[in-house]
């Protein structure tokens, strides 16, 4: 082996044992955590829903406003689950780092009385320990399957304005 080659070997050996010494030992987030959200969403338990988010949290839904701080985030969960629903994830990608956890994955909605999905799509969570628990700093999704056949308020409003009378 060449000098040369014995330096970068020696140099990207003491970067890798760096970046190795600087790494959490945790390389996934725990099932509890994941679970945490699709555990309460299908208990219908707004405590147990707000209690996972850290203080500063945020919301961004694929449309609409952002939701932002724990108030909002308990009023925003009251909007969204119904004792008839049940909600399950697919994580598909997870990046952890030190306190700062990324996941990402796929999301089903269901309705247990009529038996089918009402809606499916996309998510991505960054997760952040504070005090040593996990908490979710950022949630995103995005809906690839939304209900057939439903309406929004704003669409039933448009509709009866050109409904003639």
């Amino acid at each position: 082996m060449s000098t040369q080659n014995r330096c970068a070997w020696l140099v990207a050996a003491g970067v890798a044992a760096t970046l190795g010494a600087c790494s959490s030992s945790e390389t996934s987030l725990p099932k509890s955590v994941t679970s945490g959200v699709e555990n309460a969403f299908s208990r219908n338990d707004a405590a147990a829903f707000v209690s996972l988010f850290a203080d500063d949290a945020e919301i961004v839904p694929g449309s609409g406003p952002i939701v932002r701080g724990l108030p909002e985030i308990g009023e925003f969960f009251s909007n969204q689950s119904a004792d008839e629903l049940t909600f399950d994830t697919d994580t598909t990608d997870q990046l952890v780092r030190e306190d700062l956890a990324i996941e990402q994955g796929t999301y089903r909605v269901r309705n247990v009385k009529v038996g089918k999905e009402v809606e499916s799509g996309n998510y991505l969570n960054v997760w952040r320990k504070v005090n040593g628990n996990w908490k979710l700093y950022r949630a995103t999704f995005n809906t690839e399957v939304a209900p057939k056949g439903a309406m929004s308020v704003a669409d039933e409003a448009l509709a009866s304005e050109h409904t003639p009378q």
